[in-house]
């Protein structure tokens, strides 16, 4: 209990110590296709963009620095996602390799990767235009552990790198050789804090029922970019702030598979606050339906308040407010691959999909096209 106490006391220190020096710039929305706009994964992205609190720790660093104690063994995560608005040249991707073992905790090493292609086209005038590639990234090195029994925490040591030729302006006049792109790197501080809570079967009632709460804080060390070019620019980036809640429940008899029953449920919701500025509150709520432990429907609503503090960063002339609301809808397979190839440990391969709208955020993008994320999830158990 004291551990607990202690560590809860850190997690809302940080909060405050994030809200009291008035000295560095709002948030105003730098990097946020990264950090607020797309999700890494598919399953979060169906289910309303909901996973601060998860029963599995798939992408976990990314959500709650905590939710990797819910890994076994070795996992590696993948997912790509496409459009970024209308430019097809802007690519995502996120990889995650980590290891984690009751004894020592988790650990796990993650990037997050926007890649930006040359881009050339011709004005009416017919000049060529020539838009220099470049990228932005988040690298986080997360390591978690459960502390007494069924309490967890996490911590992300990171750096965020940003290019500042993401929108083609200014280009490169005729057909000479683009110049090399402005960038600068940020590091990064997160913490996390997970309680779960388990209720065994009963002989009147078999199923299995959990909730677990929990809560993160990103970038709590404030951490702030200055774009080389002007050098009079700075952008912070976004303190976020993620409370939620997980229920789940199985139902029905177990199948062949130890953890197995013929219907999972599970129910997200969550509060995100970027606490750092007014730019950003997104109430989220998710839902997956999990059948013989191999195929998963996902639904999910979320609905979000931007206020881009365009007036106070001086870019333009007024506040930007947007809200937005949506539906999410996305689908996920299970595939058992230490059971089809009768192999002594767990082999298991996870494929998740997610087609959503395009973000809206402010006046920083139109809207765009749909977007689609696929991710996977390999997870060995030794």
């Amino acid at each position: 209990m004291k551990t607990l106490c202690l560590l809860s006391l850190i997690l809302f220190s940080s909060l405050a110590y994030s809200q009291s020096d008035s000295d560095i710039p709002k948030y105003n929305g730098a990097m946020d296709e990264l950090y607020l706009n797309r999700q890494p994964s598919a399953r979060v992205d169906a289910m309303g963009k909901a996973s601060a609190v998860s029963m599995t720790g798939d992408f976990g660093s990314y959500y709650n620095p905590a939710l990797t104690s819910m890994s076994k063994g070795i996992t590696a995560n993948a997912s790509f996602s496409s459009p970024y608005y209308f430019d097809e040249t802007i690519k995502l991707n996120y990889l995650e390799l980590g290891y984690s073992d009751k004894k020592i905790g988790s650990i796990s090493f993650s990037r997050y990767f926007l890649n930006v292609g040359e881009y050339n086209y011709k004005d009416r005038r017919f000049y060529s235009y020539t838009r220099p590639a470049t990228y932005n990234s988040i690298y986080r090195l997360n390591y978690s552990r459960e502390i007494v029994k069924n309490f967890y925490a996490g911590v992300n040591f990171g750096a965020s790198h940003m290019g500042f030729d993401i929108i083609p302006v200014p280009f490169q006049v005729g057909n000479e050789k683009p110049k090399s792109t402005a960038a600068v790197d940020a590091f990064t501080l997160d913490f996390g804090l997970l309680k779960k809570f388990e209720f065994e079967p009963t002989k009147v009632n078999k199923s299995l029922h959990s909730i677990i709460i929990g809560a993160s804080i990103y970038n709590i060390n404030k951490p702030a970019i200055t774009n080389y070019r002007t050098k009079a620019e700075t952008y912070s980036l976004p303190q976020i702030l993620r409370l939620g809640a997980c229920y789940n429940v199985k139902l029905g008899p177990k199948q062949s598979s130890k953890d197995a029953y013929v219907i999972q449920s599970t129910t997200n919701i969550e509060y995100e606050n970027v606490v750092n500025s007014e730019y950003d509150v997104i109430y989220k709520f998710g839902e997956e339906l999990l059948i013989a432990d191999f195929f998963s429907i996902r639904t999910g609503y979320f609905n979000t308040s931007v206020n881009d503090n365009q007036y106070e960063s001086g870019y333009t002339n007024s506040k930007n407010d947007e809200t937005q609301f949506d539906f999410s809808f996305g689908l996920g397979l299970k595939i058992p691959l230490s059971e089809m190839f009768n192999m002594k440990n767990s082999l298991v391969l996870k494929f998740d999909f997610a087609h959503l709208s395009t973000p809206v955020r402010g006046n920083a993008s139109p809207d765009g096209e749909a977007y689609t994320t696929y991710a996977f999830n390999l997870n060995y158990i030794p």
